[in-house]
């Protein structure tokens, strides 16, 4: 449910009230009624129960992003604790990951005088949130149109956990290191360091779905090499790829090259 003043919104329903200031909602009514009518939808809120609010509406997670917390040091409508929700907790027994949600004009309503944000904006706020283990919502600007491939829909197979991943080519060309756990058993990497022909150029702390270095220049190298200094319990690694930003680089060019394991 959210809070825009005097409106309340909750799924597509809206509605314009004047609200007592010590009035009681029936959340786990509400939820227990949507949960039956629904019972695959995610439930968003500051609070969960199923998704989380990351603490602000710029897009951003924290460098370090547990999907776990514990719902019971939060209440709906009671952001205050905004670092624990940005962050999450390695000791929460409850499975509620973080969604940035921002706008794409500079607020969540339309203005003939608002512009989108622009691709550079939009890809430091996915390289905020998407890339550190979150889910990312935004709205799309009025008349617009997207473009979607499948190319790479049925890449990767269930079932492969690495602890240590190496890759060895010839010649490897990249910007953007991408690592992700298998959430299927668990968060469990708390830090990690990557290493390209023996120098190190990350170092990190959690993982989880999914996690993208953006580097600050182009690195090429012929080894790479993660390597988990701590984590809960057995360290599983899912997938490792290596991609080219032309986007992150302005003199760059399409060449594109990975590795997944």
């Amino acid at each position: 449910m959210a809070d825009m003043g005097s409106y309340k919104r909750f799924g597509s329903m809206e509605q314009r009230v004047r609200m007592p200031a010590n009035m009681s909602y029936y959340f786990e009514e509400w939820f227990e009624m949507v949960k039956e009518l629904q019972s695959s939808i995610n439930i968003f809120s500051d609070a969960g129960p199923d998704v989380r609010w990351v603490g602000n509406e710029n897009g951003f997670a924290g460098n370090t992003s547990w999907s776990t917390i514990n719902r019971t040091l939060l209440s709906i409508g009671n952001g205050d604790n905004v670092g624990y929700l940005n962050t999450g907790d390695p000791q929460g027994t409850d499975w509620v990951p973080p969604e940035c949600d921002v706008s794409i004009r500079p607020g969540w309503f339309w203005h003939a005088s608002e512009q989108p944000k622009e691709l550079s904006q939009l890809l430091e706020i996915y390289y905020n949130s998407k890339a550190i283990d979150t889910t990312f919502s935004t709205n799309l600007a009025e008349k617009s149109s997207v473009d979607a491939s499948s190319q790479r829909g049925d890449e990767g197979a269930a079932g492969q956990h690495w602890i240590e991943i190496k890759a060895a080519s010839g010649g490897l060309r990249f910007n953007v290191i991408r690592i992700q756990e298998p959430i299927g058993l668990g968060q469990r990497i708390i830090g990690h360091e990557v290493y390209a022909d023996g120098k190190l150029i990350v170092e990190g702390t959690t993982v989880g779905h999914k996690r993208l270095h953006r580097l600050g220049d182009v690195v090429e190298a012929t080894v790479v090499k993660v390597q988990i200094l701590e984590s809960k319990g057995v360290p599983l690694v899912s997938s490792f790829g290596l991609h080219f930003d032309p986007f992150g680089q302005p003199n760059g060019t399409s060449v594109y090259k990975e590795l997944s394991y």
